[in-house]
């Protein structure tokens, strides 16, 4: 029996209605005969194993964390508690390469981490001006008091 305030820790089933891929689509790529696990993924009654959720990953385009942002924040809340309440175990020097203060300021971004490690193809650059572009517009709407997903 599944509790009526029972809320999914992901943001499966938006992303991938937002992804146009019907859940038939996504369970056959993900290797599945049926469309069950990948509903009970979306409800939030079952958890996808490692290559399963960066096969999700992969298909919805979407970082894994994205994918789980409430159940990401509840896990780096829970160990950020923990280094807090014991800091002799985790001396900042050490836990940290010399520019800590950088890396902590700095979220993840999946076009940085390409634009860092290696010069990019031209289409790649096109996917990262045109997503960019995108998302300072999305923001911008926003600033704007208009959502831009709404229906």
């Amino acid at each position: 029996m599944q509790n009526k305030n029972h809320k999914p820790k992901n943001s499966l089933l938006e992303v991938r209605r937002r992804s146009g891929l019907e859940p038939k689509q996504i369970s056959f790529l993900l290797g599945k005969k049926s469309t069950d696990d990948l509903y009970r993924y979306e409800n939030g009654n079952r958890y996808p194993n490692l290559p399963t959720l960066l096969k999700l990953s992969i298909i919805l385009a979407t970082p894994p964390h994205f994918l789980y942002q409430i159940l990401f924040q509840e896990l780096k809340d829970e160990i950020a508690e923990k280094r807090k309440s014991h800091p002799m175990m985790f001396p900042e020097r050490v836990w940290f390469p010399t520019n800590a203060e950088h890396l902590k300021q700095e979220e993840h971004c999946f076009y940085a981490d390409i634009l860092k490690s290696r010069i990019p193809t031209a289409l790649e650059l096109e996917v990262i001006n045109k997503h960019t572009l995108a998302l300072i517009n999305t923001v911008s709407d926003y600033k704007q008091g208009r959502n831009p997903f709404s229906l």
